[in-house]
């Protein structure tokens, strides 16, 4: 009977209840997340979370068949962008809005193209001492005045192109690469290949059909050699690594 005189028919009990299911509502309204689940993967990933630009969270372990959730404020008005960084996978970047966990697939939902600037040995001992840069110019197929064009130096290191240093390079490449070494007795060369650089410059999100144009140029500026190609669609979640050789000058070799 007290209980139900002083707590359950009180005004006060029910005007606290208001106020907590009020306070509630108020968050859920500004709160939204992420849930990141692997999907027919064998090994732990490390998961980092940026929150619209802001500093990197802690790495999280997304283990074989599990989970992770990341809650953000956000608001109805202007959505939040998370930065979401998978070790071995490219940087993804999406919105959230109130009332909203946005469901993230290792690694279906993190694949998109990446290129990997693979240089030829005769390259490597080419411009060996000298200082060249690397032109990147990306351009839109269906809009030909949208284009991304930046610069860094270049000095005979395999290059990422869409990808940081945290990609590895597929095992059956890496594999053909000590092969085509030893035939040729060029183990040294190896350490040019692996592991690729990833000039910030060039962490460029590609997807398909863009025309992409590399201009290797000397310290004069000058042109030295120069690889046209475009950026093939995914056809399978191996292909989001695309490879492409740069050779010397055809009048070289």
């Amino acid at each position: 009977m007290w209980t139900e005189t002083r707590v359950l028919n009180s005004g006060s009990t029910l005007a606290i209840l208001s106020i907590c299911g009020f306070a509630l509502v108020v968050v859920g309204s500004l709160t939204g997340g992420i849930q990141l689940e692997p999907f027919q993967e064998s090994l732990e990933h490390t998961v980092v979370v940026t929150v619209d630009g802001g500093a990197p969270s802690e790495p999280l372990h997304l283990l074989p068949g599990g989970l992770v959730r990341w809650t953000a404020w956000t608001c109805w008005w202007s959505r939040t962008k998370i930065s979401i960084k998978v070790s071995g996978y490219p940087e993804k970047e999406v919105e959230v809005r109130p009332w909203q966990r946005v469901p993230v697939y290792v690694p279906s939902s993190l694949l998109r193209p990446v290129v990997l600037v693979h240089p030829s040995v005769p390259l490597i001992d080419a411009i060996r001492d000298t200082s060249m840069t690397l032109q990147v110019r990306i351009t839109e197929t269906n809009n030909p005045a949208v284009t991304v064009d930046e610069t860094a130096l270049f000095d005979g290191h395999a290059i990422w192109i869409g990808g940081d240093d945290d990609i590895l390079v597929p095992m059956e490449t890496e594999t053909k690469w000590r092969e085509d070494l030893r035939s040729t007795k060029s183990m040294n060369h190896l350490s040019f290949w692996l592991p690729p650089v990833a000039p910030p410059k060039f962490k460029i999100a590609l997807h398909a059909g863009q025309a992409v144009k590399l201009v290797l140029r000397k310290s004069n500026n000058d042109v030295y050699e120069e690889l046209n190609f475009k950026v093939r669609p995914l056809r399978s979640s191996r292909d989001f690594i695309q490879e492409v050789e740069l050779d010397v000058p055809a009048a070289i070799s």
